[in-house]
């Protein structure tokens, strides 16, 4: 592993599911359609970008550098999400898969949510709604103290269809007149 001691990023093609010793320097690892069925490799500690899309993990609990900004766990079969998000986590797509319960908290610096095509109850999408409602001061902080003034957020396509409730449409419009995109059932 001497050879790797600078690289920065890796993206594989290969189907060895072995975990391997990655580089402290490594900050982005692109694992995208390798048939993964479970992940637990220990990640290093300034990585920026983690694309596990595209595989079969039926969970994700791995724990998460502090450095993340981008986690993009798409066209999957998570069925649940557990890995507490970094507060430096700007992207988090779990679009498409198979998870019927969420209720991490979003970091202010979130940017682009996606947790559409999935089997989230309306009670799971009005968590979502009201957590960044809560949030909508710091994170519209953020995005000017960033100069990005911009979040998108997928929650459509639910399976069964989940739209939120009332207090759940009286969040969404809250967001939406702040100008952040909005996608519900």
């Amino acid at each position: 592993m001497t050879n790797l001691i600078s690289l920065r990023s890796l993206y594989a093609q290969t189907s060895n599911h072995s975990p391997i010793d990655l580089p402290s320097t490594l900050q982005e690892l692109r694992l995208d359609g390798l048939g993964l069925t479970s992940f637990n490799w220990q990640l290093p500690p300034f990585l920026n970008v983690l694309s596990l899309s595209s595989n079969l993990l039926s969970s994700f609990s791995t724990e998460l550098p502090s450095t993340l900004r981008v986690l993009q766990l798409s066209n999957n079969s998570l069925t649940s999400f557990s890995a507490v998000i970094p507060s430096s986590l700007t992207t988090l797509d779990l679009g498409n898969n198979q998870i019927t319960f969420f209720s991490q908290p979003a970091p202010t610096s979130l940017t682009y949510l996606n947790v559409s095509f999935n089997q989230l109850s309306s009670s799971s999408i009005n968590f979502i709604l009201e957590d960044l409602v809560e949030k909508k001061d710091a994170i519209w902080n953020h995005f000017l103290s960033t100069g990005r003034p911009e979040l998108d957020i997928f929650l459509h396509s639910q399976t069964p269809s989940s739209p939120p409730s009332s207090q759940g449409l009286a969040d969404k419009q809250a967001l939406s007149d702040l100008g952040f995109r909005v996608s519900t059932d």
